[in-house]
Order: C-alpha cells, then sequence, then structure tokens
C-alpha cells in the first residue's frame, strides 16, 4: 500500500469504527443506512486486494472487541423489535427474542452469539413488511449481516458472500476514490442532520474524517 493510500485506508476505517460505535444514533435513518453498507462494502473490497498487509492496521481499527460490541448493538436492537411484533401478535417463537439483550449476548459463547444472530436475520427477514412500523427495513438486516461477516471472520466462520477478488493497485485506486466519493458528496452531506440534533456524535464523525499525514 502507498503512502496516500495508506492515509485515507486509516480515515474509512475511523469513520467506519464511529459508525459502528454510534449505530444507535443512526440506524433509525435507512439514507445513512445504506450509505454505511456501501462503505462496509468498500473497505472489504479493499482488504481483499491488499490481504495480509493490512494485518497491523485491522489490528487497531477493527479489532475483535470492536466488532464484537457493534455487532451486540445492532442485534439486541432487531431483537427487541421482534419481541415487541411478536408480543403483540402472540407469536411465541418471536416473543423468545425477550431474552435477548445485550448483556446476554455478551454472555454467551462466539459460536452461539453467531448462531443466535443469524436467527435474528432470518426472523427479521421472513418479517419484515410487518417490522416497518417498528423502524425495521432492509438495510438495518444488511448492516447486521455485515457486522456478523465481520466478527464471523475473526473466529474462522467468515460466509464469503461478497468476495470478488480486487487483484492489482489500478482497481484499489478506483475503490478508494468510490470510498472518497460516497463519503464527500453523501455521507458527509447527511450527516449534517446530527449537526443541531446531536452534536456530539458530528464531531465524533467529523474528526473521524480528518485525514493525518
Amino acid at each position: 500500500m502507498n503512502k496516500s493510500h495508506d492515509r485515507y485506508w486509516r480515515m474509512f476505517n475511523n469513520v467506519e469504527t464511529v459508525l459502528d460505535e454510534n449505530s444507535a444514533v443512526w440506524t433509525l435513518v435507512p439514507i445513512i443506512t445504506e450509505q454505511k453498507n456501501l462503505l462496509d462494502e468498500l473497505i472489504q473490497r479493499i482488504e481483499e486486494v491488499y490481504g495480509n498487509n493490512h494485518a497491523d492496521a485491522n489490528a487497531i481499527t477493527r479489532n475483535k472487541a470492536n466488532i464484537k460490541e457493534a455487532l451486540m448493538m445492532k442485534a439486541s436492537i432487531l431483537a427487541a423489535a421482534l419481541y415487541v411484533y411478536g408480543d403483540m401478535t402472540n407469536n411465541e417463537v418471536l416473543k423468545s427474542f425477550k431474552k435477548v439483550s445485550k448483556w446476554n449476548l455478551d454472555n454467551m459463547k462466539e459460536t452461539e452469539l453467531v448462531s443466535t444472530t443469524q436467527s435474528i436475520i432470518q426472523a427479521a427477514n421472513e418479517n419484515r413488511e410487518a417490522l416497518a412500523p417498528f423502524a425495521v427495513a432492509e438495510p438495518q438486516i444488511t448492516e447486521l449481516e455485515t457486522s456478523l461477516d465481520d466478527f464471523s471472520a475473526l473466529i474462522g466462520q467468515a460466509r464469503n458472500v461478497r468476495n470478488n477478488v480486487y487483484a492489482n493497485i489500478k482497481e484499489a485506486d478506483q475503490l478508494f476514490d468510490e470510498a472518497n466519493n460516497l463519503l464527500r458528496n453523501r455521507m458527509d452531506k447527511v450527516m449534517r442532520l446530527f449537526e443541531i440534533n446531536n452534536p456530539k456524535f458530528f464531531d465524533l464523525y467529523t474528526r473521524a474524517r480528518v485525514i493525518v499525514n
């Protein structure tokens, strides 16, 4: 990775980390969730270009604890919606998600956390239309799937859903351009929704966008 790529790579990961750690703030805004999914996809594809060359950077910016924290937050939000809907419709299967709290997820074994999250994703997809009044839509489900992929990869269980291999620097240049355009032309503009309503989160995002030489 050349010096220019390295600087932008660190910024991309800083932005992703801030968004993952504050998912409860923006997850109910579909347009941000869609853009976050695109950013995740671009970062994954850049990782495929450089492979193990990013091992040290990943250990700092995408460490296991942070990814697990984001996964548990997103899973517990969807589980709560499933439980409420199940309670309203007397659906015993969905009512069982009442026990899926962030605390319970944190105390599960890794394999159990993966299987429980998969159950949440399956139930959310099966009841997607009914969950719309609870602010649950396809982007939120996709976001949870992405976090599950990231976590599973760290314990050797990646699903390899988006396994496109970009093998040269020319393709990497294009990916970096796409990610920069996504942030400049879309994400930065939408984030102004929080400039007044949630200035702390807006400041965290703005700081993450700084490119350090």
